[in-house]
């Protein structure tokens, strides 16, 4: 038959590839994560005194959903 060792290396490449892919994957993530920091940070800086707080971009977040769905709502009263 054949030798251990040719059985076991189809395994093997298949486990050095799965690992190359992790690899590279973990990579590409490390380096969305950077671009993504350095980016916000790069804003930040610049434009940080123009950009609003939290608090008011989540009032303004609300403040559109709620008018949206009393638009959706009046628009379908007035369908029938």
């Amino acid at each position: 038959m054949y030798p251990a060792s040719a059985l076991e290396m189809p395994l093997a490449n298949a486990l050095k590839d799965r690992a190359h892919g992790y690899a590279a994957r973990m990579g590409y993530r490390l380096l969305g994560f950077v671009v993504w920091q350095g980016g916000k940070r790069y804003l930040r800086k610049r434009y940080g005194r123009l950009i609003p707080s939290r608090r008011v971009l989540t009032g303004a977040l609300v403040v559109s959903v709620v008018g949206g769905l009393a638009v959706a709502a009046a628009h379908r009263g007035n369908d029938s």
